[in-house]
């Protein structure tokens, strides 16, 4: 029975990647109602425009091209299974945030959430990667946002740098040569190319940016080199900051950066889970589980964490 069942799936997959664009649309809308996590329509893809719904009647939209992001937010909702374990959290936070950094926005369903959950909000989303800033525009025209896209990287200095960058769009192209072009987990073709660098320190003076709530870092080992760039504005706007780390050596890095002991730190896992931590680590059960999101913020702001959000209730 089950092999029959394998071979009726593989044919209607294989049937339905032959049909045109309109037909999958049609197909997916009309199935999304019925969808129930780990079916087959999970595998069913299209392209084009959708509506993506949000707590208490926010929504917003999206263009579809295929890629996990969008397939994920299009059959489960914004944050359920793709970055569920930073998505709640994100959603809590931006109700309370007036200016919110969204560095490694590849598509922009952080800042397009960051918009809708709080349209009064300044969202500033950086995108250096030629495949997918244009991506990054058109969600944020689509919506009539006024996000400030920008096509930088941020790092330590304002200037120029080699991106690495896949042939195809990716969520993995980084300034880091080792997370792409020195990674063994990947053995195909890379793109190097220039791309304009931005220091958060000289950004915020040339916009004149009067404060900073949230940040998210999410540049594949470029955070401590962006987090540098802050400069004495990491202590004169304490930002509350998301920050992934894909290493030991990431980790080790941003421990020195820190002086902890005037910070809270949390890790973050997926059901909504969190452990607080005195440190930023990085191990095998973290890679196992996909869950290499922290959370940090200055002790300062404790109390507006505890206000704004949920997570000492899951501590």
């Amino acid at each position: 029975m089950k092999k029959i069942k394998n071979y009726l799936t593989a044919k209607f997959l294989n049937t339905y990647t032959k049909l045109p664009n309109k037909a999958k649309r049609f197909i997916c809308f009309n199935l999304r109602w019925a969808y129930k996590p780990g079916s087959v329509l999970k595998k069913l893809r299209f392209r084009g425009k959708f509506r993506v719904r949000l707590p208490n009647n926010n929504h917003f939209y999206m263009i579809n091209y295929g890629s996990m992001i969008e397939n994920e937010t299009f059959w489960e909702g914004a944050f359920k299974t793709f970055e569920n374990d930073v998505g709640w959290l994100w959603i809590e936070l931006c109700r309370c945030s007036d200016v919110i950094f969204d560095i490694g926005a590849n598509t922009g369903i952080y800042s397009l959430v960051a918009k809708s959950i709080n349209p009064a909000s300044s969202v500033y989303a950086f995108e250096p990667s030629i495949h997918t800033f244009k991506r990054l525009e058109l969600n944020n025209k689509i919506n009539s946002f006024d996000i400030h896209c920008e096509e930088k990287a941020v790092s330590n200095y304002t200037g120029n740098q080699l991106f690495y960058d896949l042939p195809y769009p990716n969520d993995n192209a980084s300034l880091s040569p080792d997370k792409m072009k020195n990674w063994s987990g990947y053995k195909g073709s890379m793109m190097e190319y220039e791309v304009e660098t931005v220091q958060l320190s000289s950004y915020i003076k040339n916009q004149n940016i009067p404060g900073i709530d949230l940040i998210k870092f999410d540049i594949e080992m470029h955070e401590p080199e962006a987090i540098k760039g802050l400069e004495n504005y990491l202590l004169k706007y304490k930002p509350i900051m998301f920050i992934e780390v894909l290493s030991v050596g990431v980790a080790n890095r941003l421990n020195e950066l820190f002086n902890l002991n005037d910070y809270k730190l949390f890790h973050l896992q997926k059901g909504n889970k969190i452990e607080k931590l005195s440190e930023f680590k990085m191990c095998r059960e973290y890679l196992n589980n996909w869950e290499w999101n922290f959370l940090l913020f200055h002790k300062d702001l404790e109390e507006k964490v505890k206000r704004c959000t949920s997570i000492y209730e899951k501590i």
